[in-house]
Formats: structure tokens, C-alpha cells, sequence
């Protein structure tokens, strides 16, 4: 599939006189993070709770809570209630009917809040993480299929008031990381399929323009 092309973030200082109501970004992330997962090439881990930590790092760093954001491990989506009938038993925190039934479990959401509200979550990335290393091609893809499901399954949920989707602009994201290596998933709101980009590590430009972009997005909404 082909190569994901993403925006630099606008560098362009504010005029004279202008509040300054956003942290200057991008934040830092301390080095021996990376250096940690950079060990994970050289001797991957047998379980994927080794990478929980460094990411769970990384995500908070770049998605504050003081931001308004919310990093959700093992979060659960929940399946909308289908063709719109009244038989949802619950509300999940995106605003969306749902069934009741367990549903689905990502390594990670990142979800943009509102104060005040439970239930008016917008999300802003989607993260998988794999323990396995380059011999096992299987159960990467397998991993690939994973999140590419999560990804449609919350394209396809809408907001119960507006009617809109559960994020913004055009497409949705999700990351793959495996052991010291990410992939980006892009799957667009509607037409083309999914894109998904080469591996890189996880301080490449691809990776930490898109994390800066979306916060962009996400927190001037």
C-alpha cells in the first residue's frame, strides 16, 4: 500500500499582541524512552507489556491531560447498536448507542475530552502494540487485520445527537508498533482504502509530525 504523505505543523508565529493559549510544541520526550525501545530491536521482548510503559510515556507527553486529553489503555469498543433501533442497553463516552456486549480492546486510545462531559469523547489516534519480531511476518499482519478493525468499527460509529463521526477531519489513524518499529495505518472517512506507511522508529518525523499534527487539530477544535 502506498506511503502515508502528512503535514508539517505550522511554525508560523502568532502576531504581536496575540494570546498564547497553546504549550509550545513539540514536547520532549526523555531519550532514555527511545533508548528503550531501541533495545527492543536488538533483543525483542517475549511479552507485550514490556512496551506498555514507554508508550503509555510517550502518548501522555504528547496528549497532556491538562490538554484535555485522555490516554485509554486497553479501552473497550463497544459495537453500536445496529440500524439504529432502541435495544442499546448503555451510551459509550463518544455519545454513541450501544450494544451490550464487551466489544473490542486496543493497547491504546487517545481521546480528546470534554470538561464537564463523559460522554462527548472525540478520537484521536489508535495504538497496537506487538511483542513479535521480523521472522514471525504472520502474526504481523495478523496484528495489521487487528487494527485495521478497530479502525472501521469506530469510522463506522457516529455521535447519537449530531449524527457525526467519533473524529475529526478525513481520516482516522492508528499506529503498529512492533518492538522498536511503527507502522501508520491511515484509513480515510470514505472512497479509498487504507494506507499503510514503512516502519520507522517511533522518534522518526513521520511518527512525531503526525502526534503534533493531530494535537494540533484536536486541541484548537
Amino acid at each position: 500500500m502506498a506511503d502515508v504523505t502528512l503535514p508539517t505543523p505550522d511554525q508560523t508565529p502568532a502576531p504581536e499582541g496575540t494570546p498564547n493559549i497553546k504549550p509550545v510544541l513539540p514536547r520532549t520526550t526523555p531519550e532514555w524512552i527511545y533508548k528503550r525501545l531501541a533495545s527492543y530491536g536488538e533483543r525483542p521482548p517475549h511479552f507485550e507489556a514490556s512496551l506498555y510503559g514507554p508508550l503509555n510515556a510517550i502518548l501522555v507527553t504528547n496528549y497532556p491531560p491538562e490538554d484535555n486529553f485522555l490516554v485509554k489503555p486497553q479501552t473497550l469498543i463497544r459495537l453500536d447498536e445496529p440500524n439504529g433501533t432502541r435495544n442499546a442497553n448503555s451510551i459509550d463516552s463518544y455519545n454513541a448507542n450501544v450494544a451490550d456486549n464487551f466489544g473490542k480492546s486496543p493497547d491504546f486510545l487517545v481521546a480528546r475530552v470534554t470538561p464537564g462531559s463523559d460522554v462527548d469523547d472525540k478520537v484521536v489516534i489508535v495504538v497496537e502494540v506487538k511483542a513479535y519480531d521480523n521472522k514471525k511476518q504472520k502474526k504481523q499482519r495478523t496484528a495489521k487485520e487487528q487494527l485495521l478493525t478497530y479502525l472501521t468499527q469506530l469510522q463506522r460509529k457516529r455521535n447519537r445527537t449530531t449524527g457525526e463521526p467519533l473524529y475529526l477531519g478525513q481520516n482516522l489513524y492508528g499506529l503498529l508498533v512492533v518492538a522498536d518499529n511503527v507502522e501508520i495505518i491511515t484509513l480515510p472517512a470514505v472512497g479509498d482504502l487504507a494506507t499503510l506507511s514503512p516502519p520507522v522508529k517511533f522518534e522518526d518525523p513521520t511518527v512525531t509530525n503526525l502526534l503534533q499534527s493531530l494535537y494540533d487539530v484536536y486541541h484548537t477544535e
